[in-house]
């Protein structure tokens, strides 16, 4: 257990790193191979910060690598990413304690709740009215959807989650049974609504509607893709050559350095 640490599995010719789904698999089967997630952060397909990890989960990733790039003076004043790096906390985190920065993070849905698909489908429930003062929902049925509880969690990384939990209403005016309430196992249907994280996403679509901002994003596949994509092509790296998390970190170092010569040579 010491060995594992925070982590689900290490390997045994390497026991700093985890098993990890990797895209270098030509038989498409999701084979686990023993590695390490290499983070860099690039402004103009120049390495401006860079960490390994040891955990495959790129959200996890993000907060330490700005608080590292925050403390050594290399972080911007707009830090971009993709779909992959989405989590409630690290919305908190840059509104909480970088509200300097402008985050440029969209949520995994974001796209798609702008198409006429989702806006017709009547079981979401931001398709449903929402009655502020009583505090209650309704949806395209005339269900009505009632408070009923907070309820806490926290997921298996410890990170802490509130919801509010609405409850169907079983009756209607007359006092009769209505059939919409019930799922298909007999059960009184439930909504679970987080405020914080719907909070999170309207700040995340009104910054993203912004024309700069949404410029600046687009920047992003030119930007950052090409960088692995000269590691491995340009440069040959395609594995690492050491074992260990401190060396790998170091061979790492070396190989974003390179390539950033590179580029100021050319």
């Amino acid at each position: 257990m010491d060995t594992f640490g925070n982590r689900n599995s290490y390997s045994k010719t390497d026991t700093d790193a985890t098993f990890m789904r990797v895209k270098e698999d030509p038989m498409m089967n999701g084979q686990l191979k023993p590695a390490y997630n290499v983070q860099s952060a690039v402004r103009n397909q120049m390495v401006i910060g860079y960490d390994v990890f040891q955990n495959p989960t790129d959200a996890r990733t993000l907060i330490p690598l700005v608080k590292k790039m925050n403390n050594a003076g290399t972080l911007g004043s707009v830090v971009v990413a993709d779909m992959g790096y989405v989590s409630e906390a690290n919305y908190r985190f840059f509104e909480d304690e970088m509200p300097e920065v402008t985050a440029l993070i969209p949520y995994n849905t974001m796209l798609r709740e702008a198409s006429r698909k989702w806006r017709s489908d009547d079981s979401r429930v931001m398709n449903w009215s929402y009655d502020e003062k009583a505090d209650e929902y309704t949806d395209n049925d005339g269900v009505v959807f009632k408070w009923r509880n907070y309820s806490h969690r926290t997921d298996k990384n410890g990170k802490a989650r509130d919801f509010k939990v609405y409850r169907a209403e079983e009756k209607d005016e007359n006092n009769q049974d209505i059939p919409a309430v019930y799922t298909k196992g007999g059960n009184v249907r439930q909504i679970n609504i987080n405020p914080s994280w719907g909070y999170q996403k309207a700040r995340m679509r009104e910054s993203l509607s912004d024309e700069t901002n949404a410029s600046i994003y687009a920047r992003r596949k030119i930007d950052n893709e090409p960088v692995f994509g000269r590691m491995k092509a340009h440069f040959g790296v395609g594995r690492f050559m050491v074992r260990g998390l401190r060396k790998v970190k170091i061979e790492t170092g070396l190989v974003m350095m390179a390539m950033n010569m590179a580029i100021m040579a050319g």
